[in-house]
This record gives structure tokens, sequence and C-alpha cells, in this order.
């Protein structure tokens, strides 16, 4: 987690470098906690949307998309519960095709692919760093 928040302060910093018309030139970070997610999947669901959303999204449909995800999500994990299976098992066997359809999703494809080409920006950086210490 740690390492996480470190790789995030370096992100914020490429995006107000990258971005200066930016209204505040900053970006947030939510964090949610798989074991809240899993235990409590619709909690979790409706601290997603209120936090991508916020007002853009009523609070009845963030509350009511919250537990349609949250009764899918326990009927999905039920089901591979008898199965003896994860929840993700055989869901993307094909893991290329489930990342070009997240870049090409309308709505969180262009912050994703932001993202990752700032990480891999990162990541480049900090292997430069470790070959010279070496």
């Amino acid at each position: 987690m740690a390492v996480d928040l470190i790789k995030f302060k370096r992100v914020r910093e490429l995006v107000k470098a990258s971005n200066p018309n930016h209204i505040n030139g900053d970006m947030e970070v939510k964090t949610i906690s798989m074991d809240d997610f899993i235990h409590q999947p619709g909690r979790s669901m409706y601290q997603v949307y209120d936090f991508v959303f916020n007002d853009l999204l009523s609070e009845e449909t963030k509350i009511t998309r919250s537990k349609t995800y949250e009764q899918s999500y326990l009927q999905q994990r039920e089901s591979h519960h008898e199965m003896n299976n994860h929840i993700t098992y055989g869901k993307f066997g094909d893991t290329a095709a489930l990342i070009e359809y997240l870049r090409g999703e309308p709505v969180f494809g262009p912050p994703l692919t932001k993202i990752e080409a700032l990480l891999d920006e990162i990541l480049y950086e900090e292997s430069v760093g470790m070959e010279r210490m070496i």
C-alpha cells in the first residue's frame, strides 16, 4: 500500500505537469479495501459511484445501481462458491481482449489509458534509476 501511495503521488505530479489547463491541476485518488469490496459490495459500489460521478448522478440512481450491483455480485459469488471457483474464474480468458475493451470503453477508457501511460513512464524512470544504482 505504501508503494502505491508513492506511485500515486508521482502520477499526481505528472498529471499536474502534463495538464496545466486542468481546473484545479490535481488528481484525486480513492482507495477501497478488497475486504470491504467483497463483504460490502453495495456500499463499496456506492462509494465508487459517489467518487466518480459526484453530483452527475442522483442519490437515487447511485443507490439503485449499487443495490443492483450488490445483488448481481452476491448471486455470482454464490454460484461460483457452489462450483468451488473464485468469482473471477473463467470470466476473461483473453486478457488482451479485456484490456482492449477497457481502453475503448467511452467513460473510463480515456482516463484509464492516461493512467496506464503515466504508470508506464514511472516504472520506466524507476527501472532506469535502479539500473544506475547497480
